[in-house]
């Protein structure tokens, strides 16, 4: 929240069963430039990139942050943004406050979504998952009644 307002800056947003032709998971922007440029030069006392941003602002030609600045995350290369994936965001470009043993916490936050995710991947094209097991070496038996493969796999 920036100047009292308890309107949010932006907002993931997942769908589970999507009604329009909007994507079933999307990212929402509310802030205007000035909010986010504020935070840019003004967020966590420890953050090495925040301090070099604001203590170059005495300088002739300062170079004032952009949105373009964010490095807004995208869930790694496989998965979509995690809650621990908006927590390390907020941390590193905004510097918000955290706990000491945050980046492990959030790390093995990570890792336990990331695995979850990947069984569901599993479940949603199993023919898939066993073509790349047998690549590894993995044996693979179908069973009898060969499950289908998910419409999840189309959706917007």
């Amino acid at each position: 929240m920036v100047g009292g307002r308890p309107e949010p800056l932006f907002r993931w947003e997942y769908l589970r069963k999507p009604e329009s032709n909007v994507p079933s998971a999307h990212f929402h922007m509310h802030a205007h430039r000035d909010e986010i440029v504020y935070l840019l030069l003004t967020g966590g006392k420890s953050n090495l990139r925040i301090k070099k941003r604001a203590q170059q602002l005495g300088e002739a030609s300062p170079t004032i942050p952009q949105l373009s600045s964010l490095h807004l995350p995208l869930g790694a290369p496989r998965f979509r943004p995690c809650l621990e994936d908006v927590l390390q965001f907020l941390i590193e470009e905004f510097g918000i406050d955290c706990e000491a043993g945050w980046r492990e916490a959030i790390h093995e936050g990570r890792r336990a979504w990331r695995r979850v995710q990947t069984g569901v991947v599993v479940r949603d094209c199993p023919d898939e998952a066993a073509r790349v097991l047998k690549e590894l070496g993995y044996t693979v038996v179908a069973p009898e009644n060969l499950p289908q493969e998910s419409s999840k796999l189309a959706l917007y």
